[in-house]
């Protein structure tokens, strides 16, 4: 009984300090972004000043104007993932969240088909965002894309979760990198934090497209962690 009541508070106390780096993390944020503000207003009141025949300091400007969009890009970003594993993981109706994520990605004329019916997973709360990322990123770097397709195959031990899409595919020897932080022409969190939150359940992501005819994302998830529902 003593081991359950010094678990507990060990788990309350870690919540509570989660709680507050949180509440942190989004006052920090906001200032920045307040900075941020100002910077491009003052970048702003400079372009329409300086002459338009002084062409290095107007590229200068411009450079500068860049850095803060990128520094705004990075702060609003972190805003989506400062509650990684904050919250528990629970059973998720693997179709509505692939169908949820798809609604809030801009697919435009890009035709989608889901075929992941009948299965739950065991994930954090933040499994959206996977494929929402994996949706953005093909929709971002694919080149061409039309087509993306989710499909489901199930082994004795495994789950694979497969998000294809009909792009330019990824080099030999990216396929890894993409993964690294700080990796890609955005701000490099994406598909970064998108192995981190599948790896807090055990799952584990990896591409393994044919360059040249699409990228593939297949998604590992062990038996214990995927269900099928009536």
């Amino acid at each position: 009984m003593q081991d359950v009541s010094d678990k507990r508070r060990s788990q309350n106390a870690l919540y509570e300090a989660n709680k507050k780096l949180n509440l942190l993390s989004s006052i920090t944020r906001h200032d920045i972004l307040n900075q941020i503000a100002g910077v491009r207003g003052f970048t702003d009141i400079l372009s329409k000043r300086l002459p338009e025949k002084n062409s290095e300091l107007l590229h200068y400007l411009d450079m500068i104007k860049k850095a803060t969009s990128n520094i705004q890009e990075q702060i609003t970003f972190t805003k989506d993932y400062q509650n990684i594993g904050v919250e528990s993981p629970a059973w998720q109706n693997l179709e509505k969240v692939i169908e949820s994520s798809r609604s809030k990605a801009q697919l435009r004329d890009i035709t989608f088909f889901n075929e992941c019916h009948g299965l739950e997973i065991y994930a954090d709360p933040m499994i959206e965002k996977i494929f929402f990322n994996l949706l953005d990123n093909a929709i971002r770097h694919g080149g061409s894309v039309t087509e993306i397709d989710g499909k489901c195959r199930k082994s004795r031990n495994f789950l694979f979760i497969i998000v294809r899409d009909n792009g330019t595919g990824v080099p030999g020897d990216l396929k890894e990198k993409i993964f690294d932080h700080g990796y890609g022409s955005n701000t490099g969190l994406g598909l970064f934090l998108v192995r981190e939150i599948l790896g807090i359940t055990g799952m584990e992501i990896k591409e393994v497209g044919e360059p040249g005819n699409g990228a593939v994302f297949e998604i590992k998830i062990p038996a214990d962690h995927f269900r099928e529902i009536g």
